[in-house]
């Protein structure tokens, strides 16, 4: 069996894996080794070439995680001979995790094998950068397998602990470039940026050193706001840790004299009593349910404090043209949204030119508006077209017709011009009759017979069914 593949430089991924979040695939230069030839699938890859083992690193230790995968030409099938009973790999050659496992470093032994029984070995070795250790677990460096991390044998893949958890700080005196507190960790290097804010509704108000762990103020809140930040830190080969952080400006003492202060959108020499403000948002986030979709229906508020203005920045496929926002901070809509999620920021501007954005979720579920027309359905009877009025018209003006016989109705109707034609009931020998039944008096003649003397059909009846109205003359 031949097996090919991509080769990647794997210092090159091991720093990528410090910036990303996701799992991270790796591949480093392969070593010598008498197995078969295994290939790495590897998206970033543009060289191929025959490898004998693998390293691949991830940053998640969960069930399901994928780790990596190995292909070998003509194989049907794969198989793990040798190593941690977490791991699996799939018919294809996909490897992950079956159940969670802890940080460390893992060596398995791979086998595929082809349809006529073939198999060929080789080795897997997986690094998981995952912190699954208890917290209060110290810094140590781990060697599994006799494997080693790009040849260093000291990696560390404890997290960083932190001398407390949560923090809670109460500053008196606040305002730009004030000390808030400083956090600190166990297993880092000053060497490293080791520390940052991850998230928290105040992240741009406030920076932490990377090295020292200070958190510094950089834009005034209202006093009593109540500050939650999560700190993260990371050691000097990237397994991250996280902490609480909560700042409580209740005791926040403003200075009386204010320097030169830098906002984001201009630079001004602030008066000797004077506290600018930026806008506020009490949640990190809005969500909205709109049932109604027309044009100037409100979706509901989101109100800042020490704001003069909003706008939404969001692109127009996320709904920036189906929505505005006014001045007062209330959404309404402008345009006919369809049902859906929209993702909107918005943003509140103060009087300064300071902003703060916050995410709004617009959830639209308006039922449709669906109009039944009401279908009439109607059989048309082949029929001579009549003028319903002209037996009346004949009956009135020249009197009734003939004994056995009626008004056939096929006469124009104008006063002024009346003409009158009637139809008799056929005898049994007549040869003159015409047994084609046309007209609605046609039908009641052959169905009925003639009308009673002095009488005659009108023709304003139905032939299916059939209905036969008669009118007659004044006292006869």
């Amino acid at each position: 069996m031949v097996f090919r593949g991509n080769i990647v430089d794997g210092y090159r991924w091991s720093f990528l894996l410090i910036l990303t979040s996701l799992t991270v695939l790796s591949h480093i230069s392969p070593s010598s080794a008498h197995h078969g030839e295994f290939s790495v699938i590897d998206y970033d890859a543009n060289s191929v070439d025959t490898i004998a083992s693998y390293k691949y690193i991830t940053r998640n230790c969960t069930a399901g995680t994928i780790v990596g995968a190995v292909s070998a030409t003509d194989a049907t099938s794969y198989f793990i001979t040798n190593g941690d009973p977490g791991f699996t790999i799939s018919s294809a050659g996909l490897i992950s995790l079956s159940t969670a496992v802890a940080a460390g470093r893992y060596l398995l032994s791979v086998q595929a094998k082809t349809i006529f029984g073939q198999t060929s070995t080789v080795l897997v070795k997986v690094t998981i950068n995952c912190n699954l250790l208890s917290s209060a677990s110290g810094a140590t460096s781990v060697t599994i397998n006799g494997t080693c991390l790009y040849d260093n044998c000291n990696f560390n893949y404890a997290a960083p602990v932190f001398s407390q958890s949560p923090y809670v700080f109460f500053p008196t005196l606040c305002g730009y470039n004030a000390t808030m507190g400083s956090v600190s960790a166990t297993g880092i290097t000053t060497t490293n940026t080791a520390y940052w804010i991850e998230s928290g509704p105040w992240v741009n108000y406030f920076f932490i050193n990377p090295s020292t762990g200070t958190i510094i103020q950089l834009y005034p809140l209202p006093v009593g706001t109540l500050v939650t930040l999560t700190i993260t830190a990371w050691n000097p080969n990237g397994v991250p840790t996280n902490v609480i952080v909560t700042i409580n400006t209740t005791n926040c003492v403003y200075p009386s004299t204010a320097s030169s202060f830098t906002t984001t959108t201009t630079t001004t020499t602030r008066g000797p009593t004077t506290i600018v403000y930026s806008p506020y948002f009490p949640l990190t986030a809005y969500p909205f349910t709109l049932s109604i979709c027309s044009p100037g229906t409100i979706v509901g508020p989101v109100v800042a404090t020490n704001a003069v203005s909003y706008y939404i920045s969001s692109s127009p496929t996320q709904g920036s043209n189906l929505f505005s926002i006014n001045s007062a901070g209330l959404i309404t809509v402008i345009g006919t949204p369809t049902n859906g999620l929209y993702n909107l920021i918005v943003t509140a501007v103060s009087s300064q030119g300071l902003a703060v954005s916050v995410p709004v979720a617009i959830t639209v579920t308006c039922s449709v508006t669906t109009t039944t027309v009401a279908t009439v359905t109607t059989t048309t009877v082949a029929t001579t077209t009549l003028a319903p009025s002209n037996a009346l018209l004949c009956l009135q003006q020249l009197g009734a017709p003939s004994p056995g016989c009626s008004y056939n109705g096929r006469g124009t109707s104008n006063p002024n011009a009346l003409t009158c034609a009637i139809i008799c009931q056929c005898g049994p020998f007549d040869p003159n009759c015409n047994g084609v039944v046309t007209t609605n008096i046609e039908a009641c003649m052959a169905a009925n017979g003639a009308p009673n003397l002095g009488c005659t059909y009108l023709g304003t009846g139905t032939i299916t069914p059939l209905t036969c109205p008669v009118q007659c003359v004044a006292n006869g």
